[in-house]
């Protein structure tokens, strides 16, 4: 199976891609992005194993996933969850095109006709940078603005992977679960499973165990 998508990639090429619904995201890749905290598991990207060095463009797929999610188990927890990913995605995003603006900025040799499109580039991100006054000692300001993002970004990624780690043991646990509860005679294979599936199953589970609660007390 792998040598037939391998030839196939040669043949058509592939593209990396988000995965823009959790009916199409693969639980593997789930399980990988609690596992690693990785953005790139809402895209084929390991998938396609290629070099790939463009931004890629996830806040899509991760807003539309875990918008599927909190339809399926109505866990407002996931809410919160999305807001901190989203929230951490956008500082990323912000802190590492700055940076690189500012190194790009910072290299170039006095008089290249490409540093005014550099520093719009910057202003972009909010940053007023004021032609009258000395650019290196603007870019130091706006570097120390940025080592209070990197902050921010540290502090929640060490959150997420407190929660995440949490979440990913759950999963393990509750796929026995599900196979056993649900009766289904085989075992999951969270890379032929999709995140919908898979939490539409777990809700599943808990409606069929609520309602024999129910039953059980109504004896």
């Amino acid at each position: 199976m792998d040598i037939i998508k391998t030839l196939k990639r040669r043949l058509f090429g592939t593209h990396i891609k988000p995965y823009l619904s959790a009916r199409t995201m693969p639980l593997y890749n789930y399980e990988q992005y609690l596992e690693t905290n990785d953005n790139k598991w809402f895209s084929n990207f390991y998938e396609v194993k290629q070099p790939f060095n463009e931004p890629l463009d996830l806040d899509k797929a991760i807003e539309n996933v875990y918008g599927e999610i909190l339809a399926i188990t109505k866990d407002y927890q996931v809410i919160k969850r999305f807001e901190s990913i989203h929230k951490l995605y956008k500082l990323e995003l912000k802190y590492n095109d700055c940076m690189r603006l500012i190194v790009a900025i910072e290299t170039m040799p006095a008089g290249m006709s490409t540093l005014d499109d550099l520093v719009n580039q910057l202003r972009k991100w909010h940053y007023r940078i004021d032609v009258n006054t000395e650019l290196f000692k603007q870019l130091t300001t706006i570097k120390d603005s940025l080592a209070n993002i990197l902050n921010d970004i540290q502090s929640i990624k060490k959150e997420l992977e407190k929660e995440n780690q949490t979440e990913k043991s759950d999963i393990e646990k509750d796929k026995v679960v599900i196979e056993l509860g649900l009766g289904m005679g085989y075992a999951i294979n969270s890379k032929e499973m999709s995140v919908y599936k898979y939490f539409t199953l777990r809700q599943q589970l808990i409606k069929k165990n609520t309602e024999l609660e129910k039953q059980t007390k109504n004896k």
